[in-house]
């Protein structure tokens, strides 16, 4: 039973989530892809929403999507029609997490992130932000000088395959 229990928690792990075996890292190598409602299109988060589902990555906002009295329901309304729209309401992982933006140094969206930790340090995280998708940014990489963000790339890579 054991043993089929680990083969379940391993063979479960995304891309960037840790399975047993990654466990023994100094720090989770996550997928982060930045955007803005208010800067792009539904068609275009809907993309990264579903790049993001398939690998494991998680999309992050800077804050809600309005500042009005209804900026809570009118985010989540936003979350539901994405994940619908993606993957039927099993969508992938939203944050709103400002301090994310800081860390990495966002001032542009679409951004994409691949960090060991969030310390902030450009030694362990690779970044790019461009109008394209999740997969051209795991392409460049998948040629990073960090082993973790380049094994994480090139595992998210296929996912996407």
């Amino acid at each position: 039973m054991k043993k089929l229990l680990i083969i379940l928690l391993w063979t479960c792990s995304s891309a960037f989530g840790q399975s047993l075996s990654d466990s023994m890292l100094p720090a989770r190598v996550t997928g982060y892809i930045f955007i803005n409602p208010a800067a792009m299109n539904n068609t275009q988060m809907i993309f990264l929403a579903q790049q993001a589902r398939k690998t494991g990555a998680e999309l992050v906002l800077k804050g809600f999507v309005n500042e009005g009295k209804n900026q809570i329901a009118d985010t989540y309304k936003l979350y539901a029609y994405i994940n619908e729209a993606c993957c039927a309401q099993k969508g992938p992982v939203w944050k709103i997490e400002p301090s994310l933006y800081k860390t990495f140094g966002i001032n542009a969206v679409p951004a994409f992130v691949v960090a060991q930790g969030t310390s902030g340090s450009p030694a362990t995280y690779s970044k790019v932000a461009g109008m394209f998708g999740f997969d051209h940014a795991l392409e460049l990489f998948a040629t990073s000088k960090n082993k973790s963000v380049k094994d994480a790339s090139i595992r998210a890579l296929h996912l996407l395959d």
